[in-house]
């Protein structure tokens, strides 16, 4: 068996609210890993990233001049850092020319792991070709991927249970709560998450996102009292699972088969979660130790249920929690990882 206690591996992602590259990053360095980790936020203000969304819309030279400007500093911190793997996540924003120059000069596997669904974007799909190893989140786009790349795994979401310490924040929660974005509020995606929660609308509920929620309200009139324009660190969501008696987890349309991170973290704060049905839900939780729904009926039909039956949501709290716990941490997708690069 290989030792990893001397391998470096740089990692670049884009570091969403959730923290995914971040949990990894901690569960590669408890191996005694040497990681050097490079986000978004390290790269804000060097480059003004954060224009970047208005920049490649309306001023395309300044778009290509953030992105080599980005590549060229990437570049220089891969070399001096002289990694034996480097992982990327997304490939935000890097060219097909500059992903192969990277391999080229360093001569050093390259993965390039997918949260979101990569054929969404025409830049990420033409980098696939270029990885040594794919990861997706989705059964449902392996082969999509195959056709691409042949090396590709799928590997399932997880969570950083250390994150969700049993702090006191002082905010407003209700029987049932919904945490998340509203995508703009106008479009497909927000609008069919605000419907799925006007359903729920008679319920004591509250919901945290960001102010875009307000452009539902025309469309949703029921939602104007149940919004907080707020995001919530990783903490603070922990809070809010723990105290809400259900935690309402609507999927993404791009969870065609999958889950979100959400399905993870609400068990390992400690929370009870009502779940939309996703095809992956029995190869990766007891169906006992999860309760799911498929329509809106169905949802307010298990939420009356389950608001009234404290015992029942406590024994499927704990047995949840003990199996995210053993199986969907950030430590079990270590190995996953390691087992793919031949080091473990």
């Amino acid at each position: 068996m290989k030792s990893a206690k001397k391998l470096k591996i740089f990692i670049y992602g884009i570091e969403w609210y959730n923290g995914f590259e971040t949990g990894m990053a901690k569960a590669l360095q408890k191996r005694q890993i040497d990681v050097q980790f490079v986000c978004r936020s390290h790269l804000a203000k060097q480059h003004r990233y954060y224009l970047f969304d208005v920049l490649h819309k309306r001023i395309p030279k300044s778009a290509t001049n953030f992105r080599q400007n980005l590549e060229r500093d990437l570049a220089a911190r891969i070399a001096r850092f002289a990694p034996d793997m480097v992982l990327i996540f997304s490939g935000e924003h890097l060219s097909r020319t500059f992903l192969q120059s990277l391999k080229d000069r360093q001569r050093v596997p390259l993965l390039i792991w997918h949260v979101d669904d990569p054929f969404r974007w025409d830049y990420k799909v033409d980098a696939l070709e270029i990885a040594d190893h794919v990861i997706v989140y989705d059964r449902a786009i392996l082969e999509q991927i195959k056709s691409k790349n042949p090396r590709v795994t799928y590997l399932p979401t997880c969570t950083d249970p250390e994150r969700y310490r049993n702090q006191n924040y002082r905010l407003k929660y209700g029987d049932l709560s919904f945490i998340g974005h509203s995508y703009g509020g106008k479009g497909e995606i927000g609008l069919a998450r605000a419907g799925v929660l006007s359903k729920a609308a008679a319920f004591d509920l509250v919901i945290y996102g960001d102010r875009d929620w307000a452009n539902t309200y025309g469309h949703y009139p029921e939602l104007s009292d149940k919004c907080i324009f707020k995001i919530l660190s990783a903490e603070e969501a922990g809070y809010m699972y723990r105290k809400s008696k259900i935690n309402l987890n609507i999927n993404h349309p791009q969870n065609i088969s999958s889950v979100t991170q959400r399905t993870f973290d609400i068990p390992a704060a400690g929370g009870f979660q009502l779940v939309q049905f996703s095809p992956s839900l029995p190869e990766l939780f007891p169906l006992q130790d999860v309760v799911t729904f498929g329509s809106s009926d169905e949802l307010v039909d298990k939420a009356t249920y389950y608001l009234t039956r404290d015992a029942e949501r406590e024994a499927i709290i704990k047995s949840n929690r003990e199996h995210v716990l053993k199986h969907h941490t950030f430590d079990n997708r270590v190995n996953a990882l390691l087992d793919i690069v031949g080091e473990r």
